[in-house]
């Protein structure tokens, strides 16, 4: 079975194929623009003692707290329309910061009604939609906050997080470009462009991202996670091993790390590390669909191939889109004469990927 990550093309019979670890970004929200409301209140005479202390309430950090006194200011009917439109935007940050999307993209709605030129609030009302899935309508969003406001490095930011996430790196590298033009010394823009540079299949111009990151900040656990992956593409396990040790001690709940640590064991043929890796990765995130259709690779390759069927049912159930776990899944059951379902998941397989056709085709 060949252990190193094969090259694109066509698949032998009997590979069972593991998948690179997964490109480590800062996820959504990518960057939540907050505060900017303060310098309203300080502007805003407030006569009533009761609604200053409200505001104030609105203000704090704890979205519980915000959410009631934002909402006991958009109550009073005491405010100017700019300073309602702020109260609308930060009980909206609140209301995202509790998970709660549709309620702050409903609180974003109403303060870009009141100020059609809010910069932040499309920005964020673009976090929102990320959140639902809506990545052509976060865009608009982001588009029109740069439009307003062509200096605006956090919708830059976003946007490029929202291009990498539809599959268009080269798009997502032109935003992180721009982002760090705007703020050159931003280590996370800068690691997150590494991340699309990976995705593009150039892990040498990641690794010099990724080496930048770390020169900036030097206890960033995500730089040292995907300059292990960079390290991984290009074969050099032992290296990439050493990086995802380092991101591990930064942070031991690193779940990514011990998966891409997993997968660079495995390549090394050291199949009971790369178990106890892969089986901490999931422990720590047991949705982490990867881990789950790695680690039945290497059970395969143990010969425990009842364990490995569980583990790729379970990273399918995970993501039903995951064209390797149905492959591989397909190699097992055909070697145990299960023709016909092996039939099915190389078919699945190959609708979802065509690289991965059927091994007889």
């Amino acid at each position: 079975m060949e252990r190193r990550k094969p090259a694109i093309g066509r698949v032998n019979a009997m590979s069972v194929r593991v998948l690179p670890a997964r490109v480590h970004m800062r996820g959504w929200p990518a960057r939540l623009l907050i505060v900017l409301f303060i310098a309203v209140f300080g502007a805003t005479a407030v006569a009533d003692e009761a609604l200053d202390q409200q505001w104030k309430r609105c203000t704090v950090a704890d979205p519980d707290t915000s959410i009631l006194g934002c909402t006991a200011v958009i109550q009073s009917n005491h405010e100017p329309w700019e300073s309602l439109a702020a109260a609308y935007y930060t009980r909206g940050n609140s209301y995202l910061r509790k998970g709660q999307t549709d309620r702050a993209i409903q609180d974003y709605d109403e303060a870009i009604r009141l100020k059609p030129n809010y910069t932040d609030a499309f920005t964020n009302r673009g976090i929102g939609y990320v959140r639902k899935n809506q990545d052509d309508r976060a865009i608009q969003d982001y588009d029109e906050a740069i439009r307003l406001d062509p200096n605006n490095a956090t919708a830059f930011y976003n946007r490029g997080h929202a291009y990498a996430r539809k599959g268009q790196p080269d798009r997502a590298i032109q935003d992180f470009d721009a982002a760090i033009r705007l703020k050159p010394t931003d280590a996370d823009i800068i690691t997150d462009r590494g991340s699309a540079y990976l995705s593009k299949g150039q892990p040498d111009r990641a690794i010099q991202d990724f080496d930048e990151a770390i020169r900036l900040s030097p206890r960033d656990a995500m730089a040292f996670t995907n300059r292990g992956i960079g390290y991984a593409r290009k074969n050099q396990y032992d290296r990439a091993i050493q990086e995802f040790d380092e991101a591990i001690r930064l942070a031991p709940n690193n779940a990514v790390a011990f998966g891409g640590r997993g997968n660079a064991y495995f390549s090394k043929a050291k199949d009971d590390r790369a178990i106890q890796d892969l089986d901490e990765a999931i422990r720590l995130d047991p949705n982490y669909a990867m881990a789950f259709t790695n680690r039945g690779t290497v059970l395969h390759a143990l010969g425990q191939q009842d364990r490995a069927i569980q583990d790729f049912d379970e990273a399918i159930r995970l993501d039903p889109n995951n064209a390797r776990a149905f492959f591989n899944r397909g190699v097992i059951l055909r070697a145990l004469g299960q023709q016909d379902r092996a039939a099915v998941d190389f078919a699945k397989a190959g609708q979802l990927d065509p690289i991965l056709r059927s091994p007889d085709k």
